[in-house]
């Protein structure tokens, strides 16, 4: 079985050196696993949480715990904080043989799984408890099948939203510049997941004045084989 992976990671300009949206791709005892952690806040701080939580989390799925359970011991960090900080997370668990795909979502950005990389084909990894905080909570574990030729998609909020609005972009605005990054050139194969991370980011900063105002996070997983 043979997985694409493509990461695609802007840092904002008011974040300084650090980074509090983090992708992290773990290995299970027997099967491959990715994250995405977005920390409340900006600054050294923000990214010390995220550096923490990344850390419990990874631990946690290498040591076999399902992406729920994985959410749960990550929310444990939360427990003493008293300034309000909270964190979004996806966490995914893919089995390379069969092809299923078992996710946990605390409040994060809805991702999307594609039939045969068709945006109009898809099924929502949305939210299946609440934000990481100090005000604890539940998780559950849902599961689909990522089948041969399928795609992937995770992002962080600032994907999605629109600089200077408090808006965010709709899901027809994505789905498009989505379907647009899938469109291959005449005579040619599948577009690879690289260039349609690009395309999608490109397409999107066209309306974005204040693209940079904050980090910028885009997954892309497809299983070729």
């Amino acid at each position: 079985v043979v997985v694409a992976v493509v990461v695609n990671s802007v840092v904002g300009l008011n974040q300084g050196t650090t980074i509090d949206d983090h992708m992290e791709r773990a290995t299970c005892p027997a099967t491959p696993a990715l994250m995405v952690i977005d920390v409340s806040g900006h600054g050294e701080l923000a990214g010390l949480v995220t550096q923490r939580l990344r850390s419990v989390l990874t631990v946690s799925l290498r040591s076999g715990f399902d992406p729920a359970t994985v959410l749960r011991r990550g929310a444990t960090l939360f427990s003493d904080q008293r300034d309000g900080r909270f964190a979004t997370a996806l966490v995914v668990v893919l089995d390379p043989d069969s092809g299923a795909l078992t996710w946990a979502n605390a409040g994060h950005p809805t991702g999307w799984l594609l039939a045969e990389g068709d945006p109009a084909q898809r099924t929502e990894l949305s939210p299946t408890g609440p934000l990481l905080s100090a005000l604890g909570g539940e998780w559950d574990a849902r599961a689909c099948t990522l089948g041969e030729g399928d795609l992937m998609l995770a992002w962080s909020d600032g994907l999605v939203e629109a600089p200077g609005t408090g808006a965010e972009i709709s899901q027809a605005a994505l789905e498009r510049a989505v379907g647009r990054a899938l469109e291959p050139p005449e005579g040619r194969g599948p577009v690879p997941v690289g260039d349609l991370v690009e395309s999608v980011l490109a397409d999107l900063r066209q309306d974005a004045a204040d693209w940079r105002r904050d980090d910028v996070t885009l997954v892309a997983v497809r299983r070729r084989s």
